[in-house]
């Protein structure tokens, strides 16, 4: 692998991982204006909040990866 090739990765990853970066804070932000009445009717608290969107990445990686 030449050094134009490693430059042109390197380029192409750090564009599309800062993309899956914008759309996940946008996919998490939309859901938790979607969800903050049932966190709230349910009382859970700030971390049972965090541990749902943990285990919601996959699948928001998921949508936002064509």
């Amino acid at each position: 692998m030449n050094i134009l090739d490693r430059y042109l990765l390197k380029r192409y990853f750090v564009y599309f991982f800062g993309a899956v970066i914008v759309f996940l804070s946008i996919f998490f932000l939309v859901d938790l204006v979607e969800k903050i009445d049932n966190f709230l009717d349910y009382n859970l608290s700030f971390f049972q909040v965090l541990y749902y969107y943990f285990y919601t990445i996959p699948w928001f990686i998921h949508i936002s990866i064509p």
